[in-house]
């Protein structure tokens, strides 16, 4: 079988980790993947042509084409395959839409990627998401039934060894994710206060490109780099997630709590959406709704090493079990033979 992965860019982590990861397995299966990032240029369509004519299934990661792009693409191979873990059409407008004119902009931008996506989802013969709210969200656009698969956004256990736990007088809360996410971790600003006054072996690590700076608080910038990724990790011992109550966190796929059990180290998480469902609250981790909350449970984890490894242990087991590429890959396999036979 022929699978073409049509993914939403080079550098894009939803494609690094929902299409390139998988790559080497499905080889071993038989399966020869072909990967075509998505140039950004009007002719991108018909560099995909032969592409498209050569493969049994055509897998769309996170991709809105044109209405005219979908078309050809549909009429060339119809057997596509959407996939996405986030949702694609903005909820509100950011702060730089001050004038009228930015503002009847954005609605011009949310009309036309509502109508990609609805069109994307209407010619697809399958779809796959990255959790439970996705796959209510998607079938708010479709008119009819439509076949979904949810398949949480896989952890190569291989890749992401169990980190040693070695006796240390510091403390590393840490965090890892992309600038335009640092807005979250600014919801603990006043927590981290608090904690640093409270405790004077703990410090803050930010792996992004970009930084932030809490007053009073001992902050370790460490700029990301794909390589560093799990050694990154292993240097934490607490990983947090914070997220607003809104509908763009509830779509996340929480993949930044299960980087942190993957390897052993406990996570912090908010309640909300994919969270709920992969943190029982003491195990793999801690979830917490408020300041005081986020306060009391950090606390808990920087006063006891113990503690520490033994949901740091669980959150890794909580990873074996339920979202390991092994038990991804099956499922991906499954949707592809119904896709091909049909």
């Amino acid at each position: 079988m022929r699978i073409l992965f049509i993914t939403w860019g080079k550098y894009s982590p939803s494609s690094r980790y929902r299409v390139e990861k998988y790559l080497p397995y499905l080889e071993k299966k038989g399966i020869e993947p072909t990967l075509f990032p998505t140039p950004k240029n009007p002719f991108r369509i018909f560099r995909m042509i032969r592409r498209l004519l050569r493969n049994d299934v055509v897998f769309i990661q996170k991709n809105l084409f044109h209405w005219w792009e979908l078309s050809i693409i549909s009429l060339l191979n119809s057997k596509i395959i959407f996939d996405f873990d986030d949702i694609l059409i903005p909820e509100r407008p950011d702060s730089e839409c001050k004038s009228r004119i930015d503002i009847l902009k954005f609605k011009l931008h949310v009309r036309i990627k509502t109508g990609k996506f609805r069109n994307t989802l209407r010619k697809a013969k399958h779809l796959i998401v990255g959790n439970k709210y996705l796959k209510e969200y998607s079938l708010r656009f479709l008119k009819s039934q439509k076949h979904i698969t949810i398949i949480p956004t896989p952890i190569d256990t291989r890749q992401y060894t169990l980190k040693r736990y070695e006796k240390s007088e510091k403390v590393i809360i840490g965090w890892v994710g992309l600038p335009g996410n640092l807005r979250y971790l600014e919801l603990l600003r006043d927590v981290f206060k608090l904690l640093s006054a409270k405790y004077k072996n703990i410090a803050v690590k930010i792996v992004c490109s970009r930084f932030l700076k809490f007053s009073g608080v001992n902050v370790i910038e460490k700029q990301w780099r794909l390589e560093d990724e799990v050694s990154d990790l292993h240097t934490f011992d607490i990983g947090v997630m914070p997220l607003f109550e809104d509908p763009w966190s509830e779509a996340k796929c929480s993949f930044k709590a299960l980087q942190y059990m993957a390897v052993g180290v406990p996570a912090v998480v908010s309640p909300v959406g994919m969270n709920k469902e992969i943190i029982k609250d003491g195990e793999g981790g801690f979830l917490a709704d408020s300041k005081d909350v986020w306060v009391h449970k950090l606390s808990r984890l920087i006063e006891d090493e113990q503690l520490r490894q033994e949901i740091g242990t669980r959150g890794r087991k909580v990873i074996e079990e339920r979202y390991s590429i092994d038990l991804n890959i099956k499922r991906l396999i499954k949707v592809f033979d119904e896709v091909s036979s049909g």
